[in-house]
């Protein structure tokens, strides 16, 4: 697929990766140590990405969390919120 968007001369567009030493990215890691699968490579979230399974269940939650309705309510007091009809991002 990146060799057909290439023929375009599209680029491909990466966001920046997490710091290495981020938690999840270090719990990740031992776990993979410590299940005996240690094969030296470090994972990535771009390299995670590129197994079918992992990149399944992004697509699953990403979905999921899209078709999620996104109300915006303005605070009236400490208990009580109304829809905040005439704020710009209410039609979103």
């Amino acid at each position: 697929m990146l060799n057909f968007l290439n023929i375009f001369g599209r680029k491909e567009k990466r966001s920046t990766p997490g710091p290495l030493n981020d938690v999840w990215y270090q719990a990740l890691n031992a776990a993979i140590i410590q299940s005996g699968a240690n094969t030296g490579q470090l994972v990535t979230p771009e390299t995670a990405q590129r197994l079918a399974a992992v990149y399944a269940c992004i697509t699953v939650i990403s979905e999921s969390v899209a078709m999620m309705p996104i109300n915006l309510f303005r605070q009236v007091d400490e208990r009580t919120k109304e829809p905040a009809n005439d704020h710009p991002l209410y039609k979103l």
